[in-house]
Order: C-alpha cells, then sequence, then structure tokens
C-alpha cells in the first residue's frame, strides 16, 4: 500500500496520501492512531524483541483472570495482512522460552523493524465491512459477517449481508467513521476505500485493524461505487429486522 501511495504521487496521480498508507500498513500505527482518537479496540503494547516477554507478560494490567494455558493473547507482526505471522498464546506460553523463541522469530518475519505487537484476544462476532470515503465522507458499503473454527483461524466463510439489529449497524458505521478520521481520511481528496475487520463483545465494538483500499480520481468510477451503495444500503434494511 505504500508503494502503491508513492508510485501515484510521483507519477502524478490520485491515490491513497502517504502518510494514511504509512499507518493503515502498520499495525502498530494503526492502534496508536485509534487510541489518540478514543476508538474502541483491544487493549495492546508494543514489544521490542529484545525484550524479557516471559517476565513482562504478568506485569500487563489489562491481562485477564484465566488459566495460565488459554490463550489470552495474541502476537501479531506489524506488516502483513491474513493473519500471517500472528499466534495466540497464553500465559504458560510466555514462561517457556522455546515457544517464545518460536513465535517471535515467525512473527520477525512479517514485521517492519524489531518491533511486534501483542494485543489482548477477544472472543465474538467477527465482522468485515467496507466503506467508500469521498471528499472526506465516509458511505458506508457492506458489512458480512465472518464464521471461524472454533479457537482457530480458519474462516468457513461469509454470511452476506451480516444479520445485524437496526441499532448494532448504527454502532458498526460509527465505529468505522471514527477509525477512518483517526487515520486521516476526513481530509483526504477523491475516492478511497476503507475496510475494517471489527468483532462484536456486547456494548463495545472493538476495531481489529483496518485495510486501505485503492483510490480512483474517474467520476463514472465513483458514481457507480455510489449506486452499489445505495443498492447494498437496501439489501441491509431488509435483513436488518
Amino acid at each position: 500500500i505504500v508503494t502503491v501511495a508513492e508510485t501515484a504521487k510521483a507519477a502524478g496521480c490520485h491515490g491513497t496520501p502517504i502518510k494514511i498508507a504509512e499507518t493503515c500498513a502498520d499495525k502498530l500505527k494503526t492502534r496508536q492512531a485509534l487510541a489518540s482518537a478514543d476508538v474502541s479496540q483491544p487493549h495492546f503494547s508494543e514489544l521490542r524483541v529484545a525484550e524479557n516477554y516471559w517476565a513482562w507478560a504478568r506485569e500487563l494490567d489489562w491481562s485477564a483472570a484465566v488459566p495460565d494455558d488459554v490463550p489470552q493473547f495474541i502476537l501479531k507482526a506489524t506488516g502483513s495482512s491474513g493473519s500471517r505471522g500472528h499466534t495466540r498464546i497464553s500465559l504458560q506460553d510466555f514462561q517457556s522460552k522455546p515457544k517464545m523463541a518460536e513465535v517471535i522469530e515467525k512473527a520477525r518475519r512479517y514485521s517492519h523493524g524489531s518491533y511486534l505487537l501483542i494485543e489482548e484476544l477477544l472472543y465474538g462476532v467477527e465482522l468485515s465491512v467496507e466503506t467508500l470515503w469521498y471528499d472526506g465522507v465516509m458511505i458506508p458499503l457492506n458489512a458480512v459477517e465472518r464464521p471461524f473454527i472454533p479457537d482457530s483461524n480458519i474462516e468457513l466463510g461469509h454470511y452476506n449481508p451480516a444479520v445485524l439489529a437496526p441499532e448494532v449497524y448504527d454502532e458498526v458505521w460509527g465505529t468505522m467513521e471514527r477509525a477512518g478520521n483517526a487515520v486521516g481520511l476526513d481530509g483526504a481528496d477523491g475516492g478511497h476505500i476503507l475496510k475494517g475487520d471489527l468483532i462484536l463483545t456486547g456494548a463495545q465494538r472493538p476495531v481489529i485493524y483496518l485495510d486501505k483500499g485503492c483510490s480512483d480520481s474517474d467520476l463514472e468510477l465513483a458514481k457507480r461505487a455510489i449506486d452499489v451503495v445505495l443498492t447494498k444500503g437496501k439489501i441491509g434494511e431488509t435483513y436488518c429486522v
């Protein structure tokens, strides 16, 4: 995404602003941007590769009160998608140097620089949400539910569109709008696509990650995108009961 943004700028074409691309391409930078805007998200912390992970883990003030062998964290690479370099870990894992050496090396292969990201592991209904932004204004596109095999990263398929109550959809779109504003899309000219994976955990709607899609300045494409928005909006209203 950063390479494409830089190429578009060099060629004089419409594209993602480089600062937004850099934020969305790095999970830690994304988390920090969302935190600065008080967007609901999992607790997180930066981990430097040289740190003593197994001792440090017990000092996390957001650590859940669960048995030591139950996964309650997820160690992530900072510069990948598709869960590459990600591992669910428990406090018991933290105390095993061979285990941590394995998962750290796995995450480092897909990370930027010498830091990794550790997050609170949340459970709930997972959604994949897409939005269209045009001249800083967000237009909802679609939301699908993503069922997974329990205790795994294996996705079974999609329920499209997600069957959610209208007030839940309002919260989902509100979260996406706050997230987009946090990474700077409210000040971006032209058309942009922003994708977010969210998890529904009751009262909270935490953002798991954001993915800045391609941009296009073609007005005809923008008009067709708006037509899709209106069509999908009607479908969403049909199922939001």
